[in-house]
């Protein structure tokens, strides 16, 4: 069965639903004067995709990978 996002447990990983909640955390994070980096899956989050969380530069102080 699938979990709906309504009933995931708490955590301090932001779930970003909606490009208008991503444009707000973002904006915070730059506020902050901090950076974002992304890795867009297509909704595929397989080794090798996950394997380009491994190669983003160090100056990147947030990354996510989008599904």
């Amino acid at each position: 069965s699938s979990m709906s996002i309504s009933t995931l447990p708490p955590s301090p990983i932001p779930l970003l639903t909606s490009v208008a909640s991503y444009r707000q955390w973002r904006q915070r994070v730059f506020d902050e004067g901090k950076s974002v980096g992304i890795v867009p899956t297509m909704g595929a989050l397989h080794d090798g995709r996950l394997s380009l969380g491994e190669h983003i530069p160090h100056t990147v102080t947030h990354f996510f990978f989008e599904v």
